[in-house]
């Protein structure tokens, strides 16, 4: 994967060090896969990213999910009643049947389904949309997170080794992603996916979108990785030490521990395969760095900055944008993009 011009330092890391680098980074990536436009805020020092690297989750796995969500009359989250969610859960329980989901999965975990409406407030007030990135980062990326990822990748450096040497991905990235989104491990959420992605889809604000994840989500259930009771994750659906949503589970899950199930709950083997492999599969290039920060002269143009703006290393250095440590960008033939996760005044 290409890279954004975004914490760095001429020399190689220390673990501790390149552990909170990318903690940082997984930190800007978390906060701008959510946020197209960033708010106004001082940002002393910005993010350079190369054009090809994404922010954004690969598309939802249409398998047939098709227009029967779409002709239901959007319910305004304030008017969901029970009677209300009964009908949108018989109308999912058809579309379900209609896409080979067996019987006894509707029948055990759809038709079970339960309005959650903590899951519809928590949809309207997200962190990542409430909260400044200053603030965001500094809660986020802790002494401790990076004392237990360095331990926890001396535990199971074997694992990760084997994991670079097959996907490409190093291990700070993932155990980056992998402390920012559950700890490591320690809380994957504790609502039921069914009954969440049922209530999200039953709500009108992204009624087609959560369809489909409930769809994918009975599908994880009809291939036996996990039980419905099980199957416990985020208010949104994420679910797993890597916080896949369903689509992205059955896109990119792996089982890397060769059991004959991708679990992502209790494998931490298939955890991190299946974290690189998304990587991976999103375009990550083994022989790139993913990002750099730089600073930005006073006068900087930032109309300049954005994902779709690429340019070379050449004309950043032209605009007058430097590396963190105020030496000049490398003279490297690679194009790039500059992210402002803060925002600037």
């Amino acid at each position: 994967m290409p890279e954004t011009l975004g914490i760095s330092t001429p020399k190689p890391r220390s673990p501790t060090t390149s552990l909170r680098y990318l903690l940082s980074i997984a930190c800007c990536t978390s906060l701008l896969s959510c946020a197209n436009a960033p708010q106004p805020n001082t940002a002393p020092n910005q993010a350079l990213q190369t054009s090809a690297t994404t922010s954004t989750l690969p598309p939802a796995i249409n398998n047939k999910a098709t227009s029967s969500p779409a002709k239901m009359t959007p319910l305004a989250t304030q008017t969901i009643t029970e009677a209300d969610f009964a009908r949108c859960i018989q109308t999912f329980s058809q579309l379900a049947k209609s896409q080979g989901i067996s019987t006894g999965v509707i029948n055990t975990s759809l038709a079970n389904a339960k309005l959650n409406k903590r899951v519809l407030e928590l949809d309207k007030q997200q962190p990542e949309f409430t909260t400044t990135f200053a603030d965001y980062f500094n809660r986020r990326v802790t002494e401790q997170r990076v004392k237990q990822g360095r331990e926890l990748w001396a535990k199971h450096r074997a694992l990760f080794d084997k994991v670079e040497q097959q996907y490409g991905v190093p291990a700070p990235y993932l155990l980056s992603f992998w402390g920012l989104e559950t700890n490591f491990g320690s809380y994957f959420g504790n609502i039921q996916v069914v009954d969440s992605l049922a209530t999200l889809a039953c709500d009108g604000r992204r009624s087609e979108f959560f369809t489909i994840e409930l769809m994918n989500a009975l599908r994880i259930l009809d291939e036996g990785a996990i039980t419905s009771s099980q199957m416990v994750g985020s208010w949104a659906g994420a679910m797993g030490h890597v916080q896949f949503m369903p689509s992205a589970f059955l896109k990119h899950a792996v089982d890397y521990d060769d059991d004959n199930k991708r679990d992502l709950w209790k494998s931490t083997a298939d955890a991190m395969g299946s974290a690189a492999n998304f990587l991976r599969n999103l375009g990550w290039q083994p022989n790139s760095r993913w990002g750099r920060e730089v600073k930005l002269p006073a006068n900087f143009p930032f109309l300049e900055a954005g994902l779709k703006n690429s340019k070379s290393l050449s004309e950043w250095s032209q605009l007058g944008v430097r590396r963190a440590d105020n030496s000049p960008l490398p003279a490297e033939n690679i194009n790039a993009s500059l992210l402002v996760p803060a925002g600037h005044q």
